[in-house]
Order: structure tokens, then C-alpha cells, then sequence
């Protein structure tokens, strides 16, 4: 076979291989965070006997701060450490802890420091030393959870409940019904109420009632992929991000081995929306429609059910657009709603029975300035002038008066 056939068939099985996997298009934040929380899946496996003798202790936490170039990078957080020490991802050391600074795909990983005393301190220098603007993760590593950081997302309250996804394995199987539950307990959990950890994640707070933080559809997606990547990882199930497809791509795929023939893998298409308050009704319920119509557009050949997940962060929830039933009834997609609870300031009510305060006779009627064009002082009045001064707080002079 000629040097140009060779070529030519491996561009084509390299074509062709490219089509057959997951293709990721998110940012680099995102990816960043598939391939970190991947890592702590490998590393958990290849050390799980010393976990389970307890060789690993409870103060080993590790903080993984995500960069473009982490040799540069390095610089502005010296005051988090100054080790310049190369890890590598395939390694898995069971020593390794500390915080490191590494590129999205885990390849390029610098230590800077090698050991925090506690969790607790990890997240202190977390929040002192880094920015808003940074993306990090901190592991814990004997208690397979990890706590996300995404950028944007306030530190000063981060730290008090920063958002931590378990590495889950109570699942036995993966089903379209397991994942219909599983994202009502990841809305449940995180997002229905003001007060959860991933809420305080997505709204920009009480001081700005109804607003999103940058990109909600994108901070929920991250969230849920990853917390349906580690609820599954142990059955087999591949959880993919924006998934290339037939019609498109996907915001999120779960793709598991079949039960009729093992060998076959089955999927779901999981698409998310958010509403918005302040983009109105009508192009919210444009937006909703359309995240019917690409869940079913979506499906592949192998897909057992299509998602259409509407995250609603409207004032008014009340209409809940009964069209999108019909849509979906109509194309054979789950639609769910979940409501989201903004973080709003509540206005006390006076209490029943009682009338509003009256204003104070100070703040009643204002004070009135003395006439310019005073009256010649009485006799009795110079004798009171060469009295002593009473104690206390002087008059104030005449507005346009000046002092003798």
C-alpha cells in the first residue's frame, strides 16, 4: 500500500472516529471542569483500598485553580504558595494535596503549595487569595465530593454554603425515569429555594431582585452535568456536554448500555432553558417552545427519551404556558418545569389592628426660621440677656444672621 492510500484511509478513519465521539464545545471553564472531576473519579479508583483502610486522611484536600497558563499564573497567587513542583495527571498519587493551578485538560498541572491544615482553611485562603473571576474546585479527597467554584459567582458568600456535588453511587441502573428523578432532586436540592447553595450560585442576590448572575442556562448546565456524571460513572453511563447530533447540539447526553441487547448503548436528550423576568412573556414563551422542539430535534438514533427542562425565574409563575404541553405531548418530549424562588428583600406589612406610626411633631411641622426683623428688645428682656446662660445646647443663629 502506497505512502498516499495509507494517508488517505487514516483521515478517513480519523473522520470517522471523530464523528463517533463526544464532541464538547463548551468553554474552557467548562471543560476544565469535566476533566477535574474526572480525574477525581480515576484517582478515587486507583486508591480506593487505602481509602477504605482509612490511609488517607481527613485533612488531605486538594484545590485545583483552573488556567490558561498556569506557568504565568503562578505569579499573582503567590501569597496561596510559591512551590513550582510538576504533577502529572496519570500519576494519581495518593499523596498529592495542596492546591495546584492547571490548564482544562488536566495535562499541564503546577503545584504551588503543598498541604492546607483543614478544609476549612482551604476555603479561607480560597476566598481571601483568589478572585470572583476565578474558576476552581476544592476536593476533599477522602470524602468523594467536590466543592465548585464557577466564575462570577460572589466569594464573600460563597464560603458560608459553597456548592458540593457527592461522587454518588446508590443508583443500580440508569433509566429515563432514574433521570427524570434525579434532576427533580438536583432542582430540589439546589435551586428551588433562594437559600440553597447552587441558587446563591446563579441569582446576583437580594440587592438585585430577579437578576442572573452571567449565563444562568450555563451555570445550571455545568452543575447538572457533573452531578449526573458522578451519579452514574460507576454503572458504565457516559454523561456528555452539548453532544453533537443529527439536528444540532445538545445541552446535555446520557448515554448507558441497553438491557433488551448489552451491547447496544441507549441514550437521553436533556435540554435546558431558563426564563427570565425581565425578557417577558412572550419571549420566554418562545424560548421555552424552542427548548421542546430541540430536545425532540436532538434525539439520536439510539435516544429512549428527550428532556425539555424549563428552569423558570419569572416574577410571575403563574402562567405556565399551557402550549408547551401540546408541543410536547406532540413530539414525545418530558416536559418539566421547576420553579425558582429569587433572592427578593421581603417588605414587612404593618401589623392588623395598628395604625401607621403618626410622624413626630419634629418631623411634622418644619422648623420655622426667626424673622430678620426683630422687635426692639424689652427691658425685661436685657435683664434676661445679663442672666447666666442655661447649660445645654446653644441656639442656632438665624438663617442670614451673624454672630455679635
Amino acid at each position: 500500500m502506497s505512502g498516499e492510500h495509507g494517508s488517505d484511509l487514516a483521515a478517513k478513519e480519523l473522520d470517522k472516529a471523530a464523528e463517533a465521539m463526544p464532541s464538547t464545545s463548551g468553554s474552557e471553564e467548562q471543560r476544565f471542569l469535566q476533566e477535574a472531576s474526572d480525574w477525581y473519579l480515576q484517582w478515587l479508583g486507583v486508591n480506593d483500598q487505602l481509602l477504605k483502610s482509612n490511609a488517607i486522611g481527613t485533612d488531605r484536600v486538594l484545590v485545583i485553580v483552573f488556567s490558561e497558563s498556569p506557568d504565568v499564573e503562578r505569579e499573582r497567587l503567590e501569597k496561596i504558595g510559591t512551590m513550582d513542583e510538576r504533577i502529572y495527571r496519570g500519576g494519581h498519587d495518593p499523596e498529592i494535596h495542596g492546591a495546584v493551578i492547571a490548564t482544562q485538560n488536566m495535562r499541564n498541572i503546577v503545584r504551588i503549595r503543598a498541604g492546607f491544615g483543614s478544609l476549612n482553611q482551604a476555603i479561607t485562603v480560597c476566598c481571601k487569595e483568589l478572585k470572583d473571576s476565578d474558576t476552581f474546585i476544592i476536593i476533599p479527597l477522602a470524602q468523594r465530593r467536590i466543592l465548585v467554584h464557577l466564575a462570577g459567582a460572589p466569594l464573600v458568600s460563597w464560603g458560608d454554603e459553597p456548592p458540593s456535588l457527592p461522587i454518588g453511587n446508590g443508583a443500580t441502573e440508569v433509566t429515563p425515569d432514574r433521570i427524570d428523578k434525579d434532576i427533580g432532586i438536583f432542582h430540589d436540592e439546589g435551586l428551588r429555594y433562594a437559600k440553597n447553595p447552587l441558587a446563591q450560585m446563579v441569582w446576583k442576590g437580594k440587592q438585585h431582585p430577579y437578576e442572573f448572575l452571567q449565563d444562568p442556562e450555563r451555570r445550571i448546565q455545568s452543575y447538572l452535568l457533573l452531578t449526573l456524571r458522578h451519579s452514574y460513572k460507576h454503572l458504565n453511563a457516559t454523561v456528555d456536554e452539548e453532544v453533537v447530533g443529527k439536528g444540532g447540539r445538545c445541552d446535555i447526553r446520557v448515554e448507558w448500555d441497553g438491557k433488551a441487547v448489552p451491547t447496544t448503548r441507549v441514550s437521553s436528550m436533556i435540554e435546558l432553558k431558563v426564563l427570565v423576568h425581565s425578557n417577558g412573556p412572550t419571549a420566554n414563551l418562545e424560548w421555552a417552545l424552542s427548548g421542546v422542539q430541540q430536545a425532540s430535534k436532538y434525539r439520536g438514533s439510539n435516544s429512549v427519551a428527550a428532556f425539555a427542562c424549563i428552569f423558570d425565574g419569572r416574577k410571575d409563575q403563574s402562567d405556565q404556558m399551557s402550549s408547551l404541553d401540546v408541543e410536547a405531548s406532540k413530539l414525545d418530549v418530558r416536559l418539566r418545569r421547576y420553579a425558582m424562588e429569587a433572592p427578593v428583600g421581603a417588605v414587612k406589612a404593618p401589623k392588623k389592628g395598628k395604625k401607621a406610626a403618626a410622624p413626630s411633631k419634629a418631623s411634622a411641622k418644619p422648623r420655622v426660621a426667626p424673622r430678620s426683623d426683630k422687635a426692639k428688645p424689652k427691658a425685661s428682656d436685657k435683664v434676661a440677656e445679663s442672666a447666666p446662660k442655661r447649660r445645654g445646647r446653644p441656639p442656632k443663629s438665624a438663617p442670614g444672621s451673624s454672630s455679635a
